[in-house]
């Protein structure tokens, strides 16, 4: 859920004036340890709740930026944010002022001086404070969201302990009917329970193959009402509870229990309409396997399309970089005056993640390692990956598969071509045998090349990790003869027609009716093709490649 769509933040701690702009789904804030990651975290926390962190109340003097604390101007610390509500967003009964003075795209600015008063609020820029009246109304609105913040100190037992009760009164209002039958209630209470955690315990054991199953270790009677619930967790036929899992299992049950409060039970819980996660590392304790489950399982939850949950984390993690849907790199830098500020620069995970690297914030990893859960198809180049992502977009296909083109694997290299391709995928044949076989890396051959497969055959078994593809000249347009040497043979007769105006009319007709196009004007079309693809496509465009988007998207 994309609920907040940038930040901007001003005098707070070691943050002088940054904006995180185009905030998406799952955030990641990357940098080295004191960049200021946390910070910016903490400010975002301070502007719903007027608290630093949860049991930590501003303290001006010690949370106003710190390089301006002796300065004579006017100090203020500020924090705007810019919000878009999703459809799913309601405002309950009794909000319609609130709704009415806001609408669905609003900026709200909040203000806090050093004289211990409440805070300012400003909306959409305005320099004039709100009334008062108008300020209880923007109150109304943050009450409506829920708010978590999660520190990396955090203890994840005593956290899903103080969650247990939200658990509880789920338990009570759906069996409240049954309160007179002591026996059926006492039943239900088990049986409701078991219910609740069906995805949790199935994810868990995804993690943790060792455990047979995750249940709450509920009430048997009256008297254990009285009583927190716990997890108690199945191992080779024996229960422990929580407390004696190591602390990555910890870690991951502490997120699963609150995704089951905030997301897949959220109608349970009355009148609040979204969630939002402030995490701090939420790597820490997890071996790699479950770091990349954690990255993969905060990404899926923050962008389901009847999410209410966005999340922003800070990060050192690769793995986090790759699974977010917007990043920063965050670090500090020095001032005119001498002294160091925060800074956010946003950019893709990509460049990201070699900065990571190369700043010694996350480790170096071969790109055919990247997104160790989910499937990597390699294409030649990039007008195949353009092409490939537009007729995903048009058709309404959310692909569960990575795209890769092979500049961005040789980062930006003048070699091209399936023999590059395959010579790319020989030398790092190791590395992709120990990928996961729910996630294999897929070589997509141009239709011209489906004997290339050969030049493999003694590299990988068919037990690998690793699937060879083409595109099946079957299914290109059959307008267009095999002049058309890659993927442009499978677009769309509109699309060729409308390239060769542009470059002059470098198409012409053969006496069978079919389009041909000279070697030497085909470069020209192939880039004008792409320019046309990034206009802009519609889905009679798509048409010939369906059959292979299809076969993709089930690997």
């Amino acid at each position: 859920m994309e609920f907040i769509k940038t930040a901007q933040i001003s005098k707070f701690r070691s943050i002088g004036d940054v904006e995180l702009a185009q905030l998406g789904d799952f955030s990641v804030l990357v940098g080295l340890n004191n960049s200021g990651k946390s910070n910016l975290l903490k400010a975002i926390h301070l502007f719903f709740t007027d608290r630093v962190e949860p049991d930590l109340p501003l303290e001006f003097s010690r949370d106003f930026f710190r390089r301006d604390l002796t300065s004579k101007k006017r100090k203020r610390i500020s924090i705007e944010l810019e919000f878009s509500l999703p459809t799913a967003f309601k405002f309950r009964k009794g909000l319609e002022l609130t709704e009415r003075l806001l609408g669905k795209n609003f900026k709200i600015r909040k203000e806090w001086g050093p004289d211990g008063a409440p805070p300012e609020f400003f909306l959409n820029g305005s320099t004039t404070a709100s009334s008062l009246e108008d300020g209880r109304k923007v109150e109304n609105f943050l009450r409506l969201v829920s708010v978590r913040y999660i520190p990396n100190r955090v203890i994840p037992t005593e956290l899903i302990g103080r969650e247990h009760q939200a658990l509880r009164d789920v338990l009570v209002r759906r069996l409240s009917r049954l309160q007179g039958q002591s026996t059926k209630l006492f039943d239900a209470i088990k049986k409701t329970s078991n219910d609740l955690l069906v995805d949790l315990s199935q994810q868990m054991k995804v993690a943790s193959p060792d455990l047979d199953s995750v249940s709450l270790s509920t009430a048997q009677g009256l008297a254990d009402l009285a009583f927190r619930f716990g997890y108690q967790l199945s191992e080779g036929g024996t229960f422990t509870s929580e407390h004696e899992q190591g602390s990555g299992i910890q870690s991951l049950l502490m997120f699963r229990t609150l995704s089951l409060i905030d997301q897949d039970f959220f109608k349970q819980f009355g009148w609040k309409q979204a969630s939002l996660w402030l995490v701090e590392e939420p790597e820490s304790s997890l071996h790699t396997a479950l770091e990349a489950q954690v990255a993969f399982f905060l990404r899926e939850l923050s962008t389901r399309r009847d999410g209410r949950l966005q999340t922003i984390a800070t990060t050192h993690s690769d793995l986090q970089i790759q699974y977010s849907t917007t990043s920063y790199l965050v670090s500090k830098v020095g001032t005119a005056g001498g002294g160091v500020e925060t800074t956010a620069e946003r950019m893709g995970q990509r460049e990201l993640l070699g900065k990571a690297a190369q700043f010694g914030i996350a480790r170096w990893v071969d790109p055919i390692l990247f997104y160790p859960l989910e499937p990597v198809v390699l294409v030649e180049g990039k007008f195949d990956r353009d092409f490939i992502d537009a007729c995903n977009r048009v058709l309404g296909i959310s692909p569960n598969y990575r795209l890769f083109a092979l500049d961005e694997l040789l980062q930006n290299t003048s070699k091209g071509g399936i023999e590059t391709l395959i010579q790319y995928v020989k030398e790092r044949a190791s590395a992709i045998k120990i990928r996961t076989h729910g996630a294999p890396i897929v070589l997509l051959a141009d239709w011209d090349a489906a004997n290339k497969q050969n030049a493999l055959s003694g590299t990988f078994k068919s037990s690998d990790p690793f699937k060879f593809l083409h595109w099946d000249v079957k299914e290109a347009n059959p307008k267009l003869n095999d002049s058309f040497r890659g993927i442009e043979r499978f677009m769309s007769l509109q699309m060729v027609e409308a390239a060769s105006a542009i470059c002059g009319g470098c198409v012409g007709t053969k006496p069978d009716g079919s389009q041909m196009v000279s070697s030497s004007d085909f470069g020209k079309l192939k880039t004008t093709l792409n320019s046309l693809v990034a206009r802009g496509i519609t889905a009679n465009d798509a048409q010939y490649v369906k059959a292979m988007l299809a076969r993709l998207n089930s690997i």
